[in-house]
């Protein structure tokens, strides 16, 4: 990293740190949720950066060159899940030919609501001797010369997911002066039966009818993931990244009595013990300011999808750093001067104070999520004008 690159990733840093913890820094950041569209803008099919790390480098130095930011995070390539469901013989996803993912009809719901109990006992055990071989083929065969050797390979197979994104990664930092912000990925305790056990429709029986065993198990399942999300000690300049899920649908009161116990304790928990998180909001949580209130002051930052974020501000800008602001589906369809005045908007009226970052409403994944000449008159303009004095 030369002199003049060092110390732009070092304005950088202070930036987003100092908004990150609800502060003013010197002006307004500008973070990337580009997913797949770093590729798909180009013309290109993700699977093509993932099989070739030719292509990848050279897609994402171009459009991060091309594209003003101050920080990103890159999503794990879809490889490694491919592959380890490809062994194991099963999961959750659909892999598509060009590299995406969906989630697999009917693949979700493979727990009885009468079992909650020996998943609130040990959830560890419960996913192993019970979930892992509803769900993977491998597991649920007899044992055979060879079976855990396929089993490891399958988990190495996840694990490295994130290798070839390294080099990649290195570059935007060394060459381009951007800051790297995320540490890892993590579910909320609740999300993790919506997602792995009980799909929507189970779970919506499940709060109605044993409200109870759902709050008891997030709080178990919330033991185990935070031995999982403390495996690797925090860093100071980078979060965890948290998708919400099941909130948006919950009333207040079934909310309050099902999710809210274990998310709570699971945030205190980690910021208490040094971490940064980054909640993705998906959906809309105005009915939920009340509680989010109650997130630990100034250690979160939340991404707010539909949420009217003069709102947001109002009732959670003493709490935590606001994160969005432009929405996909104008960067689409509306013209680059309507965006423009929509971002000076937002910060006039939003990040007048600090503690706000600037970036689209939603993880980008395809051409329609945004016009490359919107997106960056956008960014370039709140990047000159968003200084504050």
């Amino acid at each position: 990293m030369d002199k003049n690159v060092k110390q732009l990733h070092a304005e950088r840093l202070k930036r987003l740190n100092t908004a990150l913890a609800n502060g003013k820094p010197d002006r307004v950041p500008i973070f990337s949720q580009t997913a797949e569209y770093v590729y798909t803008i180009q013309g290109l099919k993700p699977i093509e950066g993932y099989e070739n790390p030719d292509i990848m480098m050279q897609a994402y130095r171009n459009f991060y060159s091309e594209v003003y930011f101050d920080g990103f995070q890159i999503p794990v390539i879809s490889k490694g899940k491919r592959d380890m469901s490809r062994i194991l013989g099963g999961g959750t996803s659909e892999f598509l030919p060009d590299g995406s993912f969906q989630t697999k009809p009917n693949s979700i719901n493979v727990m009885d609501p009468s079992e909650y109990p020996e998943l609130i006992k040990s959830p560890h055990r419960f996913f192993v001797e019970k979930i892992m071989p509803r769900r993977f083929k491998l597991m649920a065969e007899d044992y055979f010369p060879g079976k855990e050797v396929k089993f490891i390979e399958a988990v190495k197979s996840f694990l490295d997911s994130g290798k070839p994104t390294k080099p990649v990664t290195e570059m935007l930092v060394n060459e381009l002066g951007l800051v790297e912000l995320a540490q890892g990925g993590m579910y909320n305790p609740v999300d993790i039966i919506l997602d792995f056990l009980r799909d929507f429709r189970g779970m919506a029986q499940d709060v109605k009818r044993c409200p109870e065993l759902v709050r008891d198990a997030g709080l178990a399942i919330m033991d185990w993931l935070l031995e999982v999300a403390t495996m690797n000690p925090p860093n100071p300049d980078k979060f965890i990244t948290i998708p919400m899920h099941l909130p948006t649908f919950l009333r207040p009161k079934d909310f309050e009595k099902v999710y809210w116990p274990s998310w709570k304790k699971f945030a205190e928990e980690l910021t208490s013990r040094g971490y940064k998180i980054f909640y993705l909001f998906e959906g809309n949580y105005e009915h939920l300011h009340e509680y989010i209130q109650e997130l630990p002051k100034n250690k979160v930052a939340a991404m707010f999808e539909h949420d009217d974020l003069q709102l947001v501000k109002k009732n959670l800008g003493d709490t935590l750093c606001i994160v969005g602001g432009m929405p996909t589906s104008m960067l689409y369809y509306k013209t680059k001067e309507e965006c423009i005045a929509h971002v000076k908007h937002v910060i006039d009226t939003v990040a007048i104070d600090g503690g706000f970052i600037l970036s689209a409403d939603k993880p980008m994944l395809s051409p329609t999520d945004g016009t490359l000449e919107n997106f960056k008159a956008v960014n370039e303009f709140a990047h000159n004008y968003g200084v504050y004095s």
